[in-house]
């Protein structure tokens, strides 16, 4: 960018872009891969959500805190491709803290598809457990399938015209 004046040119710096690859996006978050010693890369807010949530659910699985290896591979292998974050409600509830979003408007992709599809049901299961309560047991049920079930049951076949 140049702008002209009077007496001199000045040319402006371009801001810095996101480290993903091919992604255009602006520089929001400097993301740390290695604390000790510290490195940091600059990152859009979509792309440091992901690898932050990848991290965590990385330390969560192992149950302790990431080497500087182990932060490196997790970096090397998100950039690859081979490494995807799952967005569930624990790692949304860490980011969502970033942007001040209130914990109950956080839904996961899983809960969004569910309320979609499926409502939950009980099903009486024959039989008692020892405490002399009937068993009952969840079940995912389709509605707009069931419906359809019982008008099929309950179709007459059509009269052919006179």
């Amino acid at each position: 960018m140049r702008f002209q004046g009077s007496t001199t040119n000045l040319t402006l710096p371009e801001p810095p872009r996101c480290a993903f690859p091919r992604c255009a996006e602006w520089d929001a978050h400097p993301h740390h891969i290695t604390y000790e010693p510290p490195v940091t890369k600059p990152l859009c807010v979509r792309h440091h959500e992901q690898i932050t949530i990848i991290n965590g659910q990385q330390a969560r699985r192992i149950r302790r805190t990431l080497s500087n290896n182990h932060r490196w591979w997790i970096w090397y292998q998100w950039v690859e491709g081979k490494l995807k974050g799952r967005r569930t409600q624990k790692a949304l509830e860490y980011t969502g803290e970033w942007t001040a979003v209130p914990k109950s408007e956080v839904k996961t992709e899983n809960e969004k598809e569910a309320s979609k599809r499926k409502r939950k049901c009980r099903v009486q299961v024959k039989g008692r457990t020892g405490h002399g309560r009937v068993r009952t047991q969840k079940r995912a049920v389709n509605r707009s399938w069931h419906r359809n079930k019982k008008a099929r049951r309950h179709r007459r076949p059509k009269r052919p015209a006179d």
